[in-house]
């Protein structure tokens, strides 16, 4: 992309598609977690009633297709144990999960693979998350979920923190290795310096009592760097307008530079880079960011949209114009 940048103020995107249920799915249209491997854009998204299934948007082609069980007893019936997807992490073998429900699992893992032009997911694994010390975390649920190939390190977010961990297999086991906090107090973009908890904190305040969503920080992203150590943690955040404190219009991303050999434990917002777009002319009463992850070099995003009061929840992808990971 001519004139693309790893630096700077990003604040104009580029939709690709919309994500609205499949033909096999009609009436899941609100997304999830979502995480990209190759071209394949795996994405959950869930119903009024808060069942979720699992969808790929293949973005060579342009296609949406249903992911199946590849269980043979389910018959090829469109796949929906999901738990929550909060987020979602996969790679060539397999899907991991960040499950958002209290008392279940807070790790699921699938085997995923394509059989004559269909999705499957099977050989499901469930995992607990033990802390530092060595004892079950019972309780605490996780919006993020990622993986750093070359340290051996699973990266998991909850809140602000992040967390490293290694995987105990056999045990299906989680193993907290290190905590780290991500600050927000001084998040720059735009030539300026917001602190998005006292922001998030005021915004609460002048609007008491209201069913507010404001500063909303959503799922993860951990990008690896291709020919170093480390890579960036991206934080998605969605947050309303003060004259319209009910409705998320804005989204932005965070971005943090992260080493798990060397990193500080509180990691700091990078200056140089920030993301935010506000898209309240065309979805006037929603658009809320669900999740990031890269395809072709580009940061891509899902969101959660509404235009009008008369019409349902839908979804699309797209991506940060002129901007590139690397």
């Amino acid at each position: 992309m001519a004139g693309a940048a790893t630096k700077g103020y990003f604040k104009s995107v580029t939709e690709v598609s919309s994500l609205r249920g499949t033909a096999d799915e009609k009436g899941y249209a609100t997304p999830e977690g979502m995480s990209i491997v190759d071209n394949y854009m795996f994405y959950a998204t869930i119903n009024d009633k808060g069942n979720q299934k699992l969808n790929v948007h293949d973005l060579k082609t342009g296609g949406n297709f249903p992911v199946y069980n590849g269980n043979p007893s389910k018959n090829n019936t469109v796949f929906t144990e999901l738990g929550h997807a909060n987020d979602i992490f996969v790679n060539k073998d397999y899907i991991y999960i960040a499950v958002g429900v209290d008392g279940r699992p807070q790790v699921i893992r699938f085997k995923w693979h394509i059989s004559n032009n269909k999705f499957y997911l099977d050989t499901k694994k469930e995992y607990y998350v033990k802390n530092k010390a060595g004892n079950d975390w019972k309780g605490v649920l996780f919006s993020g979920i990622g993986y750093d190939e070359k340290a051996g390190l699973f990266i998991l977010k909850r809140g602000t923190n992040i967390y490293t961990a290694k995987i105990d297999t056999p045990n299906l086991r989680f193993q907290i290795k290190e905590v780290y906090t991500l600050n927000l107090s001084n998040v720059k973009y735009d030539g300026k310096t917001y602190n998005i908890p006292e922001l998030k904190e005021k915004f609460e305040r002048e609007h008491p009592g209201e069913n507010l969503k404001c500063y909303a920080y959503q799922s993860m992203y951990y990008y690896k760097y291709k020919n170093k150590e480390g890579g960036r943690i991206y934080l998605p955040i969605s947050h309303a307008s003060t004259d319209d404190a009910n409705r998320l219009h804005t989204g932005m991303v965070v971005v943090y530079e992260f080493n798990p050999k060397s990193a500080a434990q509180t990691l700091q917002p990078l200056s140089t880079t920030s993301f935010r777009v506000n898209m309240a002319a065309k979805y006037k009463n929603l658009m809320e960011f669900e999740g990031v992850s890269s395809y072709n070099n580009k940061l891509y995003f899902v969101a959660n949209a509404v235009k009008t009061n008369a019409e349902k929840h839908t979804a699309f992808d797209a991506y940060f114009n002129d901007y590139t990971l690397e």
